[in-house]
């Protein structure tokens, strides 16, 4: 396996980092584990530099969708399909059953429920609406990070 090269960019604390939790494998900005330990912010960027040296590139990968919301009444629950996946790296694609985080700034009165992998190249994203939602006219942008 090849090194990856090292750069030289600062490490704001935004920088994601995989983290174990009830069995699971989660995504986490190196800010909120910050947060979440209490440590000070200071310490920030040196959890960054561990995580990138202790980071595995080829176990994420990253795709954006678009998709417009439907119509929906307060407290109804929907799934938006998200197809067409634009990947980060050329030529990824989503396998059927890998796990993935999603995320979206979706309208107010939308909750997103546990995204999974139906198809290969096709994320479910279930959401319920606390609030009644009108069609949107511009599509709604999703981050899509596969852990692999």
């Amino acid at each position: 396996m090849a090194t990856p090269p090292i750069y030289r960019k600062p490490l704001d604390g935004t920088e994601m980092v995989r983290v174990l939790k009830d069995g699971r494998f989660y995504m986490a900005p190196i800010s909120a584990v910050v947060d979440l330990l209490g440590l000070p912010t200071a310490l920030a960027p040196i959890l960054a530099r561990l995580a990138a040296l202790e980071g595995r590139p080829e176990e994420v990968a990253h795709f954006t969708a678009s998709a417009k919301l439907p119509s929906v009444a307060a407290l109804a629950t929907f799934t938006l399909t998200l197809t067409g996946l634009v990947p980060a790296r050329a030529g990824d694609i989503l396998k059927a059953g890998e796990q993935v985080e999603v995320r979206a700034k979706l309208p107010a009165g939308v909750e997103m429920g546990l995204p999974s992998v139906t198809a290969d190249g096709t994320v479910a994203v279930p959401c319920k609406a606390t609030l009644a939602v009108s069609a949107s006219t511009a599509p709604v942008v999703f981050d899509i990070v596969a852990l692999r």
